[in-house]
């Protein structure tokens, strides 16, 4: 039987298996933080999209230029 010592002692098979994990982890972390950016992306099209429409609907609704300085006062009044 192998004598116990005080110090901490890791076999080579503990260190490689380590390194190993670690490895794996990395890549991991790459490949998910890659598809995160990607979904993360899609959803700040489709929220410009909605904020582009957003700005255009009164456009839409009314035929009113946002850059008419009239807008949203009353007509004159006729006589």
């Amino acid at each position: 039987m192998k004598k116990m010592t005080k110090k901490g002692e890791l076999s080579i098979n503990v260190i490689i298996v380590a390194i190993l994990a670690l490895i794996v982890l990395v890549t991991l972390v790459i490949i998910f933080n890659q598809q995160i950016a990607n979904v993360l992306g899609g959803f700040g099209s489709i929220s410009r999209g909605t904020v582009d429409q957003a700005n255009n609907l009164p456009e839409k609704l009314f035929g009113e230029d946002d850059s008419d300085s009239s807008a949203g006062t009353n007509p004159p009044a006729t006589t």
